[in-house]
């Protein structure tokens, strides 16, 4: 019995859905940057809040919590399947010289001149990250 045109078409169906299987489990590159980004730009109000306030402290717990949850996550289903970053080596460096820069310089010069100086240092801190996050998923 030969295959038919409706078995060849069922064939190609079946492993079309098992493609998608598979890149649905991949891990996403775009995940820990993103998740990077936004504890840096989350971190610098909630330290502003900090001092203060009863929120402020129970966040600057919860913040580091949520984020190494996200990292750790995405490490563990990265060794069950190997992807090639597509992140360089160097640019990872020079995001993370660059949020050192942002966060601790920008905010060391500017804490006593301007009240939400963690703010700022975090928005800058996170904005390539965040930039970076995006244009990794479009091409995903």
């Amino acid at each position: 019995m030969e295959p038919t045109k409706q078995d060849a078409e069922a064939m190609l169906e079946q492993a079309g859905g098992i493609q998608l299987a598979v890149r649905a489990r991949t891990p996403r590159e775009h995940v820990p940057f993103l998740a990077w980004g936004l504890f840096v730009a989350l971190f610098g109000p909630i330290r502003d809040l900090g001092d203060d306030s009863v929120l402020g402290g129970i966040l600057l717990w919860v913040a580091p919590a949520v984020s190494a949850a996200i990292l750790v996550t995405y490490l563990r289903r990265s060794r069950q399947v190997r992807v090639r970053p597509r992140t360089p080596n160097w640019l990872a460096l020079a995001f993370g010289a660059w949020v050192v820069a942002a966060t601790a310089v920008l905010q060391g010069l500017v804490d006593g001149t301007i009240s939400f100086a963690y703010s700022l240092g975090g928005v800058l801190g996170a904005a390539p990250l965040v930039l970076w996050a995006k244009r990794l998923r479009r091409n995903a």
